[in-house]
């Protein structure tokens, strides 16, 4: 085995968005994190460490999308990571800049949580149809996109209050892996600022080198629409450490 990937998912997805990149590299070991228990935001990286034990001295490789690339900008900082690529995500969700172009509004969080328990549907329904640009959404279909709503209800309200508190920012200077910042010119989630201003602060540091990978006309659905670019970025990394 090459490498041990470990995949963390964005809030709400489930698992299956990873098959088809896992599918094409088989000769790694690839482990998820079990959220189906967890009640509070705290937990999601306690699920996420569970998976580091024991790793057999093989490269660690962390795959995470928006929350999930949250997560693995902290267990780089504070484990032996040997590779990062951080999907659609920020250093921080919640957006300093009262114009959206950072990242969303604490109010609009907090509302979601609210409607969470009396319209879960609608809901999830609005977040997923975020997740496309409208060119994408035309694609959807002919992909053979579908996103099943899975996570408990529990675990969807933790979400978002981990996305609320989360702030990686003061991290950043401590993360000594390769981090790959893959990210969607047109996210309408995880803006496309938020990402330059990750790979910026993670470039700044002296113990880290980072890339940026721009998705031209990308949304927040890169692991769906756009497998190949992670794929490609994946082998990249993987190969540092030969067969």
């Amino acid at each position: 085995m090459k490498a041990v990937m470990l995949w963390i998912n964005g809030w709400a997805m489930p698992d299956e968005v990873w098959e088809p990149i896992v599918d094409a590299l088989d000769d790694c070991e690839h482990r998820r994190p079990d959220y189906s228990r967890i009640v509070h935001p705290e937990q999601f990286y306690t699920a996420v460490r569970e998976q580091l034990s024991p790793l057999r001295s093989m490269p660690l490789i962390v795959i995470g999308w928006s929350m999930g690339g949250m997560l693995g900008l902290r267990l780089a900082q504070e484990s032996a990571v040997d590779g990062l690529i951080a999907i659609g995500t920020a250093a921080r969700f919640v957006g300093s800049r009262g114009d959206g172009s950072s990242g969303w509004q604490d109010t609009h969080l907090r509302l979601m949580s609210r409607k969470l328990t009396r319209n879960r549907e609608q809901v999830i329904g609005d977040f997923h149809y975020s997740m496309f640009t409208q060119a994408e959404r035309e694609r959807i279909a002919d992909v053979g996109v579908r996103l099943a709503d899975k996570w408990p209800q529990p675990t969807l309200l933790a979400g978002l209050s981990y996305l609320q508190k989360e702030d990686c920012s003061p991290l950043l200077p401590e993360i000594a892996c390769p981090v790959t910042v893959i990210h969607g010119t047109e996210d309408g989630i995880c803006p496309y600022r938020a990402g330059v201003e990750l790979a910026s602060g993670l470039s700044a540091s002296a113990l880290s080198s980072a890339r940026l990978v721009s998705v031209p006309g990308g949304g927040h659905a890169i692991p769906l629409l756009y497998p190949e670019i992670i794929i490609e970025e994946a082998k990249r990394m993987v190969g540092r450490y030969g067969k």
